[in-house]
C-alpha cells in the first residue's frame, strides 16, 4: 500500500502471483471470454479478450508471461504457446482507429 498526495491511498500487488488472478486469466483464455469494457471517465472503451490457441489450458500446468510494457502487435505464436489476453484500446492522439496488442501469453509450465 502506498499514500499519493492527490489519489489517495494505493494498493500495488504482483498480480501474477495472485491465485485468484491467475485462475480468472486461465478460464478467460479457455473460455475464449471478453472481459468488460473499460469504462474510466475521459477514456475510450478498452478490453480484454482471451484466445485460445490449443488445448484448454489448465491452472496448474501453464506459465503466464504478463507483458509489463503494452505495444501494438499481432496474436503470438511459435511453439508452445496456447493461448493469450489480447487488448483493444485508443492511443492518444489515434484519432478513430483502435489499437491491439498481447497484455498476456500463456505457456505450458517447465517440468
Amino acid at each position: 500500500m502506498t499514500e499519493h498526495s492527490v489519489l489517495g491511498t494505493r494498493w500495488i500487488y504482483e498480480a501474477a502471483g495472485d491465485p485468484v488472478w491467475r485462475s480468472e486469466l486461465v478460464r478467460l483464455v479457455g473460455a475464449e471470454q471478453v472481459c468488460d469494457p473499460s469504462l474510466k471517465r475521459g477514456v475510450r472503451p478498452a478490453e480484454a479478450r482471451g484466445v485460445r490457441l490449443g488445448a484448454r489450458p489448465e491452472e496448474g500446468e501453464i506459465a503466464i508471461d504478463l507483458r509489463r510494457l503494452i505495444t501494438p502487435g499481432s496474436l503470438p505464436s511459435g511453439p508452445g504457446v496456447i493461448g493469450a489476453v489480447m487488448g483493444t484500446w485508443y492511443p492518444p492522439g489515434a484519432g478513430e482507429r483502435p489499437a491491439e496488442g498481447c497484455l498476456a501469453e500463456l505457456r505450458p509450465a517447465r517440468s
